[in-house]
């Protein structure tokens, strides 16, 4: 059990060094997409955004999936995922590219956005193995420097390049930049060749073929059914609303898409390599969950008291849009944030099929939905208001299930308890009141601030001196 807290505190730290650093860098990058593109364009750049979203949640990890998982490697594994993961990479090439022959996209976007979309698709297929082997051995600092070298570069062609050349090109030219640069260097830490000596058997290969297969249909699934809302704006309400609501979106999801990677890059090798050992998780379970929801918690609701002061401050040019549409996506990412965190806990516990089964029905009702909605014409607040919704019931049934297979598993966890709630009650309070009362910005979240330390600090005081030691269990 100490080992388990050491692996996956160690993990921890690594990722939020290299967390800090690159989110500083991606709201930098953010803050100038924003005040650079109008909103047309920005819309052609969210095209871009959602094919390399693609790439990332079916391919990478993608078949190298359950060398993560498993912790088993050697050269003829190795060779049998990868020759799947190139066939899954050469048929998202074909099609996307299928896809913008046959319809106006491509009169809509450019061809610069079209090939840089197809070939973000083939970098991340061809180099996903690498970043594979280095989590899996835990080699979290690689990783992170690594990370670090890719963004900062990336950042540096991004400022020096939108003085000289169009900014879409130069924005989605950035973005292939960091992973050529980010697998590349990569490599000079771990090697193909170097893929692991263990003796696997047909069966076991099979086996771990079969989970890598089920997490990528898994993966393509979630990122399909996600996408409901961009075919319901595209479809009814143009580029124009598009690039406003995904501008928006990434700076919503930015807080789940920092905090989520520091616990999933620690919890689906440590909890299933746990399991594997026949090693009680109980705690582990525990304490690490309750850490994540306590730190997404309160930055999302932080987010959604001051959304109007932030957004006026990072884009005075389009606050009023923005604004708008943070009042909606804001919950909505807190509730997907949720999800992810439970998906990535039954991924640890092995039930690769359950997470596939989940996604398929997630993707028949959010299809209805875009349906309904183009059926009846449904206004884009009604459409807002249903996203809500719909993220609360979605993360309420995850949790019902997790907590099933809690059981199946023999995991005791009792995640609430009475400090827990009015852990939650008193932050909830404590950021309401500062900011009602205080009308100074600054002031205001320097006391909110104060407070939940304070709350931490009579409720949840040993938690809070190991989070001053990046110890999250």
């Amino acid at each position: 059990m100490v080992e388990n807290k050491i692996s996956f505190n160690w993990i921890f730290r690594w990722q939020l060094l290299s967390t800090i650093y690159i989110s500083l860098i991606q709201l930098i990058t953010l803050i100038l997409l924003g005040r650079l593109l109008p909103l047309k364009e920005l819309g052609a750049y969210a095209i871009f955004s959602i094919v390399f979203r693609f790439a990332l949640y079916s391919l990478d990890p993608g078949m190298f999936f359950s060398m993560i998982q498993q912790h088993h490697s050697s050269k003829q594994l190795f060779r049998r995922l990868m020759a799947r993961q190139w066939f899954y990479m050469f048929i998202s090439v074909f099609v996307f590219g299928l896809i913008w022959l046959l319809t106006d996209m491509s009169r809509n976007t450019g061809s610069v956005i079209i090939v840089n979309s197809l070939l973000i698709i083939i970098i991340i297929g061809a180099g996903a193995s690498v970043q594979s082997q280095m989590v899996r051995d835990f080699r979290q600092r690689e990783i992170v420097l690594v990370q670090m070298i890719a963004y900062t570069i990336e950042l540096v062609f991004v400022v020096v390049a939108v003085a000289y050349f169009d900014a879409v090109m130069v924005f989605s030219c950035g973005v292939v930049l960091r992973f050529i640069l980010f697998y590349g260097i990569s490599w000079f830490f771990i090697s193909v060749k170097s893929s692991g000596a263990d003796e696997v058997s047909l069966e076991e290969m099979q086996k771990m073929e079969r989970s890598s297969h089920y997490n990528i249909w898994s993966q393509i699934l979630s990122f399909v059914q996600g996408q409901y809302d961009t075919v319901i704006i595209v479809g009814l309400f143009g580029l124009s609303t598009l690039g406003g609501y995904i501008l928006m979106t990434e700076i919503s999801y930015m807080i789940f898409a920092k905090i989520n990677p520091l616990f999933n890059r620690a919890i689906i090798p440590v909890i299933s390599k746990a399991l594997l050992r026949s090693e009680n998780v109980d705690e582990l379970t525990r304490e690490s969950l309750r850490s994540f929801l306590y730190i997404i918690f309160t930055l999302y609701w932080l987010f959604w008291m001051y959304r109007t002061e932030v957004i006026q401050f990072a884009y005075p040019d389009k606050s009023a849009d923005l604004i708008y549409y943070a009042t909606f996506l804001i919950p909505v990412a807190f509730a997907r944030s949720i999800n992810n965190i439970l998906v990535s806990y039954v991924l640890s516990l092995g039930e690769t099929r359950r997470i596939f089964v989940w996604n398929i029905t997630i993707l028949i009702i959010n299809y209805l939905v875009i349906i309904l909605f183009y059926l009846f014409k449904g206004s884009l607040e009604s459409f807002l208001w249903f996203g809500i919704g719909y993220g609360i019931i979605s993360a309420i049934m995850l949790w019902l299930l997790f907590a099933r297979l809690l059981k199946e598993h023999h995991i005791a966890t009792g995640i609430f308890h009475v400090r827990q709630v009015c852990s939650f009650a008193l932050i909830t309070l404590s950021v309401w009141m500062s900011h009602l009362v205080i009308t100074n910005f600054v002031l205001s979240l320097c006391s909110s601030l104060l407070l939940i330390l304070l709350v931490f600090y009579f409720l949840e005081k040993q938690r809070l001196v190991n989070w001053l030691k990046l110890s999250m269990v």
